[in-house]
C-alpha cells in the first residue's frame, strides 16, 4: 500500500470512528428531569422522536426512530407521559409502547419565603410528596450538590426556590430537588455587578430575606449590609444568631445569645456567614442586586414591620431609644 492510499485509510478510519462516538453519546440518557411529554394522536415515530429530543427526554429522535425500526414496530398510544429523567432512545421506545400511566392526581405544597430546609421537608412531608429523612438527607448529600449546584456547600440551603409546587405523592427526593433548584435558577439576576461570587450572593440575600418584612425596605437593608461590609464593619444581624442558635422562635435575642462560637454569629465573625441561613424570595434577590445608593449603616425595627435607618451610631441610638419608648408606651396602654 502506497503512503497516499495509506493516508486515505487513516481519514476514512478517523471518520468512521467519529461517527461511531457520536452515536454512541447520542444513544446515552441526557440529563435532567422531570419531564412530561403529551403524545398527540396519529404522530409518526419520527414526529414523537422530535418531540422527545426537543423536551430534553432523548439526545436524539433519529435514533428513537431506528430504535422503533427496530423494535418490530410496536404500538405508541397517545396520552400524557411523564419521565423522571432523560432516556436512552431505544428505553424510550419501550416505555411509550406500554401506553400513558393512569392517571395520578398531583399534591400542591406552599414553600413560604425565608422557610428553611427542615421547614420544606416537613411540608414535603405532610403533603406525602417526599419523606422528610430522604429530602434532607438528600439536600445534604455532597455528590448532589456537586451535581446539581455546582459549589462547595454543606447543605442546599438558600439554593431551592419558595414557591407554589405540585408534585405527585411518593416522588423521589432528587426530582423535587431538582424542579425547586431550577426556579432558583430562573429568578436569581445577574450576579456580577454586585461584587459577590454566587454563594455570597445568595448568602446575602438570604439575610435580607429574614431581615426584612416590607419588599420596599429590602433594596436599603441591602445597601446597609453592603455598606457595612465595605466599611469592614461587622455585620451583627441577628437572624444569622437565630440560624445559629438553631432557634426561630419570637423571643427577642439576649446580650447572652451573642456569645454563640458559631462561624454564624455575625456580632464576633467579620464579613458574611458561611452560607445562606434561609430560602429565598425574588424581592430579596433583586434588593441585593440593585441596592438602595444611600451612607446608612445601621437600622432597628419599629414595631410596625418597617425599620429606622441612621448613617451614624448617635443616630442610630436615638432610633433605639425611640423605638423603646414606643414599646414601654404600648405596655402602658
Amino acid at each position: 500500500m502506497n503512503a497516499s492510499k495509506f493516508s486515505i485509510s487513516l481519514v476514512i478510519l478517523a471518520l468512521l470512528s467519529g461517527i461511531a462516538y457520536y452515536a454512541f453519546s447520542m444513544a446515552q440518557s441526557p440529563e435532567g428531569g422531570p419531564f412530561t411529554v403529551v403524545v398527540p394522536e396519529d404522530a409518526t415515530p419520527q414526529k414523537i422522536g422530535l418531540l422527545l429530543e426537543q423536551e430534553g427526554v432523548i439526545k436524539s429522535g433519529i435514533l428513537f426512530e431506528f430504535a422503533y425500526q427496530q423494535k418490530d414496530q410496536p404500538t405508541i398510544l397517545p396520552g400524557e407521559y411523564r419521565f423522571n429523567n432523560g432516556l436512552s432512545p431505544r428505553s424510550a421506545v419501550s416505555l411509550l409502547a406500554k401506553g400513558p400511566p393512569p392517571s395520578i392526581p398531583e399534591v400542591t405544597v406552599i414553600l413560604q419565603e425565608g422557610l428553611r430546609l427542615v421547614d420544606f421537608a416537613d411540608k414535603l412531608d405532610q403533603a406525602g410528596i417526599v419523606d422528610r429523612n430522604e429530602f434532607l438527607n438528600a439536600t445534604r448529600d455532597p455528590e448532589i450538590i456537586k451535581e446539581i449546584v455546582g459549589v462547595k456547600a454543606r447543605d442546599l440551603e438558600g439554593y431551592l426556590f419558595p414557591d407554589t409546587y405540585k408534585f405527585r405523592k411518593k416522588t423521589p427526593a432528587k426530582t423535587v430537588i431538582r424542579r425547586l433548584y431550577q426556579n432558583f435558577l430562573d429568578v436569581l439576576p445577574d450576579v456580577t455587578s454586585s461584587g459577590l461570587s454566587r454563594h455570597e450572593f445568595v448568602t446575602l440575600s438570604s439575610i435580607v430575606q429574614r431581615e426584612g418584612l416590607l419588599d420596599k425596605e429590602r433594596p436599603r437593608i441591602a445597601a446597609v449590609f453592603f455598606n457595612r461590609l465595605k466599611k469592614g464593619m461587622k455585620l451583627e444581624t441577628d437572624p444569622t444568631i437565630r440560624f445559629a442558635l438553631d432557634r426561630y422562635d419570637t423571643r427577642p435575642i439576649l446580650y447572652k445569645d451573642l456569645e454563640v462560637e458559631s462561624p454564624y454569629n455575625t456580632y464576633r465573625v467579620y464579613g458574611l456567614p458561611p452560607g445562606p441561613i434561609s430560602s429565598v424570595g425574588k424581592a430579596s434577590f433583586e434588593a441585593v442586586a440593585n441596592p438602595l445608593d444611600s451612607n446608612d449603616i445601621f437600622f432597628v425595627a419599629r414595631g410596625d414591620g418597617g425599620h429606622y435607618f441612621a448613617r451614624t451610631h448617635r443616630e442610630h441610638l436615638y432610633n433605639k431609644a425611640k423605638y423603646k419608648r414606643m414599646i414601654r408606651a404600648q405596655r402602658n396602654r
